[in-house]
């Protein structure tokens, strides 16, 4: 059994179930990995539900080490576990017995005795520095970076956290601002996440993980983690979970886009609008050579122009499940960094047989869902009209591009 909700939850979770071996899911919160869109929370929920994994969501009553070293958990009124090894007993129990526990339920960092307090640096909750926008501390002197500021926890963002400080301490030199960084050398601790041991004993005691979440504590987690995401759309950093399959994400979700005040491009009266494509790893000969055939791509564009200006749709999110998705997703920033074209991305020569071609497929995709591109399915057309051109589309009319 794995206790927790979170990515590292997530991932290990899948690992194990990859292995072979029966796995279990133990999480408080009925949508975990809560941060992923909609459309990627569903794709690995059904995954894990394929490859055998039980979601089990509710609190534990209680839980033993019985002799035989075996752990057994009872849940009151389950919801989930349906055809997993959780089990009725004639008391009408749900109960669960594992011979393994992995608890990645959280972690603090441990800041408590470097000094923070004695230079300014406001420590949060958790034993998290607080930081502003630019990764500094209360004290302008002191910035922080990495899993000691809090979620999202990320290598990606880590590092590009670094550059962005770096960058910031040397314009103000270079400006004549000095680096504020104190003496060459200060503030290198390392250590700052600690790394203790956690028995079920632990557990078990004090702040129950299981417990029914406090309101005040529940709000707080949602703040953090619109702060983290904010913190990840303002630096393009892509999101990236081993789990198996693989999860990327860069840029904007469809869902979020609508919350923003946007539309989908339904049509040409509009003057603009999100459209979006996919491509299925089933539908390319490596992607069926790679064993996944439920992995896919979306990409997501907005249509703009106008005022006589020819209509052009800028990358704004790329998100992909499967084999390689966290490979595949560094030229999904790019286009979301560079504000690339669907109509540059259609007309790149990609390697034939390789899982990039998911991009240009995904690309066209959308082109032929847009109303402002003359791109269309084959199906979409007469036959003896327009010029079959690549993968499934269609260049239509003199506006063909």
């Amino acid at each position: 059994a794995v206790i927790g909700g979170g990515v590292i939850s997530v991932e290990y979770a899948t690992v194990f179930a990859a292995m072979g071996l029966p796995t279990s899911l133990l999480c408080r919160e009925e949508a975990f990995l809560p941060f992923l869109p909609t459309e990627l929370q569903t794709a690995i929920k059904a995954d894990m539900a394929r490859n055998g994994i039980e979601v089990i969501h509710n609190p534990v009553s209680r839980f033993e080490v019985g002799e035989d070293k075996m752990v057994r958990f009872e849940f009151e009124g389950l919801r989930g576990g349906e055809g997993g090894p959780v089990e009725e007993d004639d008391g009408g129990r749900r109960q669960l017995e594992v011979g393994l526990v992995l608890y990645s339920g959280g972690r603090d960092a441990n800041s408590e005795k470097i000094g923070c307090e004695e230079v300014g640096v406001e420590v949060g909750k958790y034993g998290r520095i607080v930081v502003d926008k630019d990764f500094r501390t209360g004290n302008p002197r002191v910035f922080a970076i990495g899993d000691v500021i809090g979620p999202p926890g990320l290598a990606s963002f880590a590092q590009q956290s670094a550059r962005v400080v770096t960058d910031l301490l040397f314009r103000e030199e270079r400006e004549g601002r000095g680096r504020g960084g104190g003496e060459k050398g200060e503030g290198r601790r390392g250590g700052l996440m600690g790394q203790a041991e956690v028995t079920l004993e632990d557990w078990a005691g004090g702040d129950d993980f299981f417990a029914a979440p406090d309101a005040n504590a529940e709000e707080e987690e949602e703040k953090e983690r619109e702060r983290s995401l904010a913190l990840l759309k303002r630096m393009e950093a892509p999101l990236t979970l081993w789990t198996v399959p693989e999860i990327a994400s860069s840029g904007m979700s469809t869902e979020e886009a609508l919350a923003r005040g946007e539309r989908l491009a339904e049509t040409e009266e509009q003057g603009g609008g999100i459209v979006f494509g996919y491509a299925f790893f089933k539908d390319l000969a490596r992607g069926r050579l790679s064993g996944d055939l439920n992995g896919f791509l979306k990409i997501i564009a907005r249509a703009e122009g106008g005022s006589g200006q020819k209509m052009r749709h800028t990358i704004i999110g790329v998100h992909i499940v499967g084999d390689g998705a966290n490979e595949l997703i560094q030229l999904g920033s790019m286009l979301v960094h560079s504000h690339s074209t669907l109509e540059e991305l259609s007309n790149m020569p990609f390697a034939a047989v390789t899982l990039s071609c998911l991009y240009q497929v995904a690309s066209d995709d959308a082109l032929c869902r847009s109303p402002f591109s003359s791109m269309r399915k084959p199906a979409d057309v007469a036959v003896g009209v327009g010029e079959r051109t690549g993968a499934g589309r269609v260049r239509t009319g003199a506006g063909a591009d």
